[in-house]
């Protein structure tokens, strides 16, 4: 999901209308769990900080951002 921008749960449903590129998408209420176990602000700031580096990865690859 946040490799597709999205940025709640319910965004997973972009994400599973891509399955051939995603791969199995977790369910609504298991990637809530998950959210909802997100308690620590520096585990937010990981994720993240994960997030803009995948983005980044495939914005150049794309060949939209220059090194």
């Amino acid at each position: 999901m946040l490799a597709d921008g999205g940025e709640c749960v319910s965004d997973l449903g972009a994400v599973r209308d891509q399955q051939t590129l995603f791969g199995p998408i977790a369910s609504d209420s298991t990637a809530f769990r998950v959210v909802d176990r997100v308690a620590s602000e520096k585990l937010l700031d990981q994720l993240r900080a994960a997030h803009a580096r995948a983005f980044l990865g495939a914005s150049r690859r794309a060949g939209a951002v220059d090194d």
